[in-house]
């Protein structure tokens, strides 16, 4: 961070199997919510995350706990602590590195840059044709999915051992390359194989006859086309 409090850790796929994705995605929560989701008031006035998080940390012991053992885990420090006396959200006491109300915002859009949760990032008025073809047919691929999981008797959550597999046998890698897979670097191989599917199919179509005005063939390592749009 740009105030030197912290490092944002970005976690490896095998990091965040260790720790289990639903509790991952637990704690990532707790850090990520926009301040319009928060439904706590004080004095009928709504209040930030970062106050949020004080008042847990103040009134619930077990969210307290998640909330010290998430920023542990988000920065790599071995003991991060709320001080009660002092009502501070301490990273190191002896360096005086800490969580305050002037850097909480930055450590929250850094950690919903490299999770993948920022908002700007699933507005499709930004993107590109391209992209939001890649991206329905990535949510079309987990809805299928999931509708296969369901008829298993498995409900319709897709595990990260599912995601993990798919890239393992589409992308072709081995499962020690998937585990040291930062999580972002992880999402982004999803998206590559989109392209690289699309290129090929578009490729089949024109040596099959297809008309090249209607069929553009963008290699899919080579995303300057789209950039142009």
């Amino acid at each position: 961070m740009t105030d030197g409090a912290c490092f944002v850790k970005h976690l490896t796929i095998g990091e965040i199997a260790e720790i289990g994705l639903e509790e991952f995605y637990q704690y990532l929560n707790l850090f990520t919510v926009e301040d319009d989701e928060i439904n706590i008031k004080i004095d009928d006035k709504s209040i930030d995350l970062y106050n949020a998080l004080m008042i847990n940390c103040r009134n619930d012991f077990n969210i307290r706990n998640k909330i010290e053992v998430g920023l542990c885990v988000f920065t790599g420090e071995q003991h991060c602590y709320y001080d009660e006396e002092r009502d501070i959200l301490f990273i190191d006491n002896v360096d005086d590195r800490r969580i305050t109300e002037e850097n909480f915002n930055e450590f929250r859009s850094i950690l919903q840059i490299i999770y993948r949760i920022k908002k700007e990032i699933e507005d499709q008025s930004t993107m590109t044709e391209a992209e939001r073809k890649m991206r329905k047919k990535f949510e079309d691929r987990k809805k299928q999915l999931a509708k296969a999981k369901q008829k298993e008797g498995k409900g319709d959550k897709i595990t990260l051992e599912d995601l993990i597999i798919g890239l393992m046998v589409v992308g072709r890698k081995t499962n020690e390359d998937v585990w040291n897979f930062p999580f972002y670097s992880f999402y982004e191989a999803f998206y590559c194989l989109e392209r690289k599917e699309q290129y090929e199919v578009n490729l089949k179509s024109l040596l099959a006859g297809a008309d090249p005005n209607k069929v553009k063939l963008i290699h899919w390592l080579d995303k300057t086309e789209e950039l142009k749009q």
